[in-house]
């Protein structure tokens, strides 16, 4: 049988969450992450400039009611205290001055299925040009010419985060790239390898 709490501490009377840790994402964010890019999955959170995507657990700890003191005192949820969370899920995306900015790469595959808006459907060639050069003409992968910023390019086989601007620019790391030229059997030179 579980001990009931002999205190009960207010919202006030307890030590805030630190800064950096992660808490859920506002119906402002989520509300323009979905007219950026459709449809996004339940359970994002926000740690700083990151966009963070849990699994259902972490609501139900984050929200729940803790005991300290041997389980004699009560302290509200909607908080991590007294655990130390500093990360949280699989980053899924960027947010710059409150506006999303760019989906990440390690996510760029699951989200793809779910987003209606802010992906143009390429050639395999497309994709092998940008892993190969890193940098496209804009004309070179058939996106709208007013759209900016963070964006997906998607193959039959690949998706691609990338970055539109004056040209489009992939936005995978060096190690990223060289494992998607391996999966594709592309030509690696000497260059990719440092």
């Amino acid at each position: 049988m579980t001990q009931k709490p002999e205190f009960y501490k207010s919202h006030e009377e307890v030590t805030p969450d630190i800064q950096s840790s992660p808490q859920p994402i506002s119906q402002e964010i989520m509300n323009s992450l979905n007219d950026r890019w459709g449809n996004m999955p339940d359970n994002l959170w926000m740690r700083g400039k990151k966009i963070l995507w849990a699994n259902p657990q972490a609501e139900e700890i984050w929200s729940s009611e803790r005991r300290v003191r041997n389980g004699k005192t009560a302290i509200p949820g909607e908080r991590w205290r007294p655990l130390n969370v500093l990360h949280l899920g699989r980053e899924v995306a960027r947010v710059r001055k409150g506006k999303p900015e760019r989906i990440s790469g390690k996510a760029a595959l699951e989200l793809s299925s779910s987003m209606t808006r802010g992906i143009t459907e390429v050639t395999e060639n497309t994709i092998d040009s940008i892993l190969h050069s890193q940098l496209l003409e804009l004309e070179e992968t058939g996106i709208s010419e007013n759209i900016r910023g963070g964006h997906i390019l998607m193959s039959e086989t690949e998706v691609v985060p990338v970055w539109v601007g004056g040209k489009v620019t992939i936005m995978l790391n060096e190690k990223e790239i060289l494992i998607k030229k391996k999966q594709r059997n592309l030509e690696i030179f000497s260059e990719d390898k440092s």
